[in-house]
């Protein structure tokens, strides 16, 4: 009887361990970021800001097949091996990453310099020509998240997100800093500035990674089961299709129906809105691994146990700052990113808020299933929600700018976390929600 009340005790130890170390990274990386974002949409102006936010939104689609799916399954896979103490299928499966990485990232490089750089992009609209300098991004996506992935298996959940969620941004406040202090900063610069940043975090990945390497794996020969894991990638990679549509088809298709000014306009609302979900992002980070050990160990008790509590801990976090939103909203835009968004962003950012308090509510169901095994369900689910925000979104933004982006983006939110917690329900037998 002791040891079984012992053994929650330290689940949560262990989950409030990991929850401080990323919550510290957090609390490092979020003033950086909105400086970030303060400094661009002073410094870039609503049109600019928006072919800049544009052109970055489009990076992620073009480095999915590298940068998409592959961290999750590294992730899973690492944490299986090194259970098992199975050092040569870990050294296979970092091998294959790498390979896949820097194979497709070359192809994809090299079409868009051919298809840009020789014709100077003529005829296109302003914020096709900052393609070139941005595709530089997918193969140094690519290799953060290999880093990420392998780091994240091996236990290392809050060093995992050093170079995403720290050096990453550092980097790119300084570069973003230097250029508005020299009267330089343009989208283009921008763009460049945000390639510097990822360039440095992915090196900065590499060697944090190369000090937790176990030993004994670096002697251990390579195990390579290519063709077993591109099958296993492709339903991650389908799954980070649609999820990355998802979270990016607002300002794609913003940047494609309406102005540079209304992307610009809904970046900076989306950035506010973001700060909601900040703490499930938080969770999602801790309870991957963990998923994954009691999956494995069909103890069910414990896995609603570590739903419960993470989905807690995350709204409690959440639904002050959507609050202040909904009350304060227009005066906390005005305030920290000029009288420029005040009324403009501020139907967006009060939409948003509210499907990202929704979206904590709900709890993690994506990480509990795709960690579970179950990524076509993740997969079938947000698919369906994609339609519903590409139609919704497609139907509202000619009519209402910003604010109908937001609201297709949020009636998809919201479409995907209750299909999503339906399967959970099913698949686990768990409940995923704060209740």
């Amino acid at each position: 009887m002791l040891k079984n009340e012992q053994k929650p005790l330290r689940l949560r130890d262990q989950l409030i361990r990991s929850f401080v170390g990323i919550g510290v990274l957090r609390a490092m990386s979020m003033p950086i970021s909105l400086v970030v974002s303060i400094i661009l949409a002073r410094g870039l102006g609503p049109e600019m800001l928006g072919q800049y936010a544009f052109v970055i939104a489009l990076i992620p689609l073009l480095a999915l097949p590298a940068a998409g799916g592959l961290p999750d399954l590294l992730t899973r896979e690492v944490a299986k091996f090194a259970h098992a103490r199975t050092w040569g299928a870990y050294r296979g499966i970092q091998r294959f990453g790498y390979g896949w990485v820097f194979g497709y990232s070359a192809i994809i490089v090299a079409i868009v310099w051919l298809a840009f750089v020789p014709s100077g992009a003529a005829g296109l609209d302003g914020k096709w020509h900052l393609l070139p300098i941005a595709v530089l991004l997918v193969p140094l996506m690519g290799l953060i998240g290999i880093n990420k992935g392998i780091t994240k298996g091996l236990g290392h959940v809050a060093l995992s997100e050093v170079p995403a969620m720290f050096i990453r941004p550092a980097t790119f406040l300084a570069a973003v800093a230097l250029l508005a202090l020299g009267g330089k900063l343009t989208a283009a610069t921008a763009v460049a500035g945000a390639v510097a940043a990822a360039a440095v975090a992915g090196i900065g990945g590499t060697l944090l990674l190369s000090r937790r390497r176990p030993a004994v794996a670096r002697e251990a020969p390579a195990a390579v089961s290519a063709k077993k894991w591109s099958r296993a990638l492709l339903p991650f990679s389908m799954i980070a299709v649609v999820g990355t549509l998802s979270s990016h088809i607002a300002i794609l298709l913003l940047g494609l129906l309406d102005s540079d000014a209304s992307v610009g306009v809904f970046q900076v609302a989306s950035s506010g809105a973001g700060l909601v979900a900040v703490s499930l992002l938080l969770a999602n980070m801790v309870i991957a691994p963990q998923v994954v050990r009691f999956r494995a160990e069909r103890d069910t008790e414990n896995l609603q146990l570590l739903s419960r509590q993470s989905a807690r801990a995350a709204f409690g976090l959440a639904a002050p700052i959507a609050l202040a939103y909904f009350v304060l909203g227009e005066d906390i835009l005005r305030l920290v990113f000029g009288e420029a968004y005040a009324a403009a962003a501020f139907w967006p950012l009060v939409i948003l808020a509210a499907g990202q308090l929704f979206n904590v509510y709900v709890g993690s169901v994506g990480i509990l299933l795709s960690m579970s095994d179950h990524e076509m369900d993740t997969f079938r689910s947000q698919g369906v929600a994609l339609v519903v925000n590409v139609v919704a979104c497609a139907a509202l933004i000619p009519a209402y700018g910003a604010t109908g982006a937001a609201l297709g983006s949020t009636i998809g939110l919201v479409t995907w976390n209750v299909l999503m917690a339906i399967d959970v329900k099913r698949r686990l037998g768990i409940r995923p929600t704060v209740l």
